[in-house]
């Protein structure tokens, strides 16, 4: 018998290509790319409104230029104690001369102080550093115009943050292809990405909205008391943060507090039948053990809250959480403005809107556009239909988060859009649900015509 000649070896050359194609086609890639594509469109811009040869915005939103006159009035205190002490504390806007009230989070404000003051002090070499990938801010003391360029930053890299937490929620609720795909209407929705251009606190509590889906997701199917422990301490400290950031988050709470009981639903009553990614849930623990660790989340968020948002409490002691009586009255004068219960002239623009429906229509024609707001809606309304009729709770977090939202600001005489943005990855989300279930319907049913074809021609 003659020897088969030796079969012939790929090339290196061949294995760099195929490597090379390989990588190209993968999930990271995809995702890698959209977090570029999303980069691009929150960072481009930044200076909006800074003439040509200026070297700062001229801050022209009303909100950031507060923000930069609270930010250039107020020092870091010398200490923790003067830090918590509201009646002292540098730090405090109600202890500014320049500032009357205070109705915004102060986590994002000392955020971006925090990252203006570490860049000022900054040796030369370090800012030369920084220089050669194109970060560069004005120097010198006057802080009120640093201030606003690193907030737009700030602010447009979480942002762009949100996204990841986008897909990594979608792939945890609903697997890999709904996570890109949603990950990727994000980057590309219209209203997160002019929010991320201004130095405001709604794009911060988007991105702690969706950090506290994913961490109550995994909450919900933690295998270890362990791990369930460590998520409830993160899930403390994530509306810790949001409420810091804005104290109107405080829907995020819902999340936790029914993702526990969800938990108990899932393992404790099988007879329920109720399912979590079309799977029942075997899972070790009791339910005094959930019931423990979610009063550990809301502990840890109050402790957080008080941490991020010191002069909301009297002080001068940490463990005082009596309410500053300036900051209730703000809070308070606030929740007339909402209302219309106070004429106040940039409120004018309210008045003969009706509730819910207008904030609805702004939402749909230009904060989503058409398509993708009655793609989500839609899909959220089957989503609604499918947890009742066969009971899968992976759909109940997200679906109450943002009925939550939506229950809150939109009955309210002031309805900005930006109030509803922590609804767009949301909406993102079970768009991409439906879009991919859509297309693995379509896979299968032109599967079924060509095998139906080639039995056809077969029998023939």
């Amino acid at each position: 018998m003659a020897e088969q000649p030796p079969a012939p070896q790929p090339s290196r050359a061949s294995d760099a290509r195929a490597f090379l194609l390989e990588s190209l086609t993968t999930w990271q890639f995809a995702l890698a790319l959209i977090l570029i594509f999303g980069a691009v469109l929150r960072f481009h811009g930044l200076g909006w409104d800074q003439p040509d040869g200026a070297e700062t915005p001229l801050q022209m939103h009303p909100d950031e230029r507060f923000l930069s006159f609270v930010a250039n009035d107020t020092e870091w205190p010398d200490s923790i104690g003067e830090y918590f002490d509201t009646a002292k504390s540098p730090l405090n806007p109600y202890n500014a001369p320049s500032v009357n009230a205070y109705v915004y989070g102060t986590f994002p404000m000392f955020l971006v102080k925090g990252v203006d003051t570490a860049y000022r002090e900054m040796p030369g070499w370090g800012r030369d550093a920084l220089s050669v990938f194109g970060i560069s801010a004005p120097g010198g003391e006057t802080k009120y115009d640093t201030n606003v360029v690193w907030g737009r930053r700030v602010t447009a890299f979480t942002d762009t943050m949100t996204i990841l937490l986008v897909f990594l929620l979608g792939r945890t609720l609903f697997g890999r292809q709904p996570g890109i795909v949603a990950a990727f209407l994000y980057a590309a929705a219209v209203l997160p990405t002019q929010l991320a251009h201004f130095w405001t606190m709604d794009p911060y509590v988007t991105f702690f909205a969706v950090a506290t889906l994913l961490v109550a997701a995994h909450t919900v199917t933690a295998a270890t008391l362990r791990r369930q422990a460590w998520l409830a301490v993160l899930l403390g400290v994530l509306i810790g943060l949001g409420l810091a950031s804005k104290v109107t988050a405080w829907p995020l709470a819902v999340v936790p507090m029914l993702a526990f009981p969800a938990r108990v639903a899932l393992r404790d009553f099988p007879g329920l039948g109720l399912r979590w990614r079309g799977e029942g849930l075997d899972r070790t623990g009791y339910w005094l053990n959930d019931l423990s660790f979610l009063a550990v989340s809301l502990g840890i968020g109050a402790i957080v809250f008080r941490i991020a948002q010191p002069y909301a409490f009297i002080g001068p002691d940490f463990w005082n959480f009596a309410l500053n009586p300036e900051w209730k009255t703000d809070l308070f004068r606030e929740i007339d403005f909402q209302n219309g219960n106070v004429d106040f002239p940039p409120f004018v623009q309210f008045a003969n809107r009706t509730p819910l429906l207008w904030p609805m229509q702004n939402l749909v024609l230009w904060g989503a556009g058409p398509a993708l707001a009655i793609a989500g809606f839609g899909s959220m309304t089957v989503a609604a239909f499918l947890m009742f009729k066969r009971r899968e709770l992976s759909y109940l977090l997200p679906l109450a988060l943002a009925v939550s939202i939506l229950g809150f600001q939109g009955p309210r005489f002031v309805a900005w859009m930006r109030y509803f943005v922590p609804m767009y990855p949301v909406l993102c989300l079970f768009a991409a649900w439906a879009m991919t279930n859509v297309m693995v319907a379509v896979r299968n049913r032109e599967g079924w015509f060509a095998q139906e074809r080639q039995s056809l021609t077969l029998r023939g």
